[in-house]
């Protein structure tokens, strides 16, 4: 790798590990608040939408002493950012921080040292934040590059809006861009990975109108059965199980038997084309000598469930010919299910071959099937 690629690469890292700190340091920002401070001068003052914003660097130890103004015509950029205001800034002194946000970028050029580094930040984030996704700017990708980055789970690709600042930030050996994305990131934050109750907590927190704090204590006190059903309501259509799946005994270690669980399942959704680690693997009910346990299986999205009960027909040219894969059902669905194959066996009964099979839920005619199996390799 060229020097000039080593250090692209190494600035793109530590953009992810500073990104979300260092737009919120509680240092000295432009902001109304700082005019309050008699040391404050004119000559480090901006307007605003009639707002003053001290726009000088000045030294926390002493803020008489500080730097020249910076340019007023940045301000709109600032304010675009939510970088005028101090009430956005975070405390970094608090324990309790938010999750943090992770952004990249990369151009075409860069492409294939910033594929290594998203692949392997995504590996590092599930770790510790398993559905938090990874932002990555285009700086000037191939429609190729965005697409195959687009298939990455929890990637998110999006366009650097160079369109909404002056030409010289195009200029990507200077790393204008840089500062950009990094404060763009910082605007960023995942509702989605609270609890329902820190939700409503933040809802109460930032709500000014009376009628609102009813309907949010109201919903505070409905959600936990609700919200644990859709829960699992959600999780379950993004699950499949797979059956026949072989299991080491009872007598080796915990960590062998799941290790031993993984690798076979990764075996299957590489047959099954599914381009994601699983979110969740686990073996149902009680060990039997007999017969393997079912294995549930959590993906991270509703498309690579699709994907593996689309391809789950390919598993029949493999060693896995005997291993079956099938959605996730509740008890009524399962119930239901038994119910049709059992129509099903009786119909097919003294036929020579089967003829009538359960497709999507439903009894139905070989006749009346698409030439390529979408539900499982039933």
């Amino acid at each position: 790798m060229s020097r000039g690629k080593s250090q692209l690469l190494l600035i793109i890292c530590g953009a992810i590990v500073i990104l979300y700190t260092f737009a919120h340091m509680k240092t000295s920002p432009p902001s109304g608040t700082a005019l309050q401070d008699k040391l404050t001068g004119d000559e480090c003052l901006c307007r605003y939408k009639n707002v003053s914003y001290d726009f000088c660097y000045h030294l926390p130890q002493n803020r008489s002493i500080n730097g020249r103004r910076f340019n007023c015509n940045f301000a709109p950029y600032l304010d675009s950012l939510d970088l005028l205001q101090s009430e956005q800034l975070i405390d970094l002194s608090d324990e309790d921080l938010p999750t943090p946000a992770f952004v990249t970028a990369m151009s075409e050029n860069h492409y294939y040292e910033g594929l290594t580094l998203v692949i392997l930040s995504i590996a590092y984030m599930r770790k510790l934040w398993p559905r938090q996704k990874l932002i990555v700017y285009d700086l000037g990708l191939s429609s190729n590059s965005a697409e195959n980055l687009k298939g990455k789970c929890f990637v998110e690709v999006r366009e650097f809006p160079f369109n909404k600042y002056p030409p010289y930030v195009k200029r990507l050996l200077e790393y204008r861009w840089k500062p950009i994305l990094i404060a763009s990131g910082s605007q960023e934050f995942d509702y989605s990975t609270l609890p329902c109750k820190e939700l409503i907590e933040t809802i109460l927190q930032k709500n000014t109108d009376p009628e609102i704090e009813k309907i949010a204590l109201a919903l505070k006190s409905k959600l936990p059965q609700e919200v644990a059903d859709a829960v699992d309501s959600e999780k379950r259509e993004r699950s499949i199980v797979i059956c026949g799946l072989p299991e080491c005994g009872m007598d080796r270690p915990l960590l062998e038997r799941q290790k031993n669980l993984e690798e076979k399942v990764a075996g299957i959704l590489d047959v099954l084309k599914v381009d994601c680690l699983p979110e969740v693997v686990f073996r149902m009910g009680t060990y039997n000598e007999t017969r393997p346990r079912l294995v549930k299986v959590v993906l991270p999205s509703r498309s690579h469930w699709l994907k593996a009960l689309a391809n789950a027909h390919a598993l029949r040219r493999t060693d896995y010919r005997n291993v079956y894969v099938r959605k996730s059902m509740t008890a009524a669905e399962r119930a239901r299910d038994y119910e049709l194959r059992q129509q099903a066996r009786e119909r097919n009964q003294g036929k020579p071959t089967r003829e009538w099979v359960v497709y999507k839920g439903e009894l139905k005619h070989i006749s009346d099937l698409p030439r390529k199996p979408v539900e499982g390799n039933k």
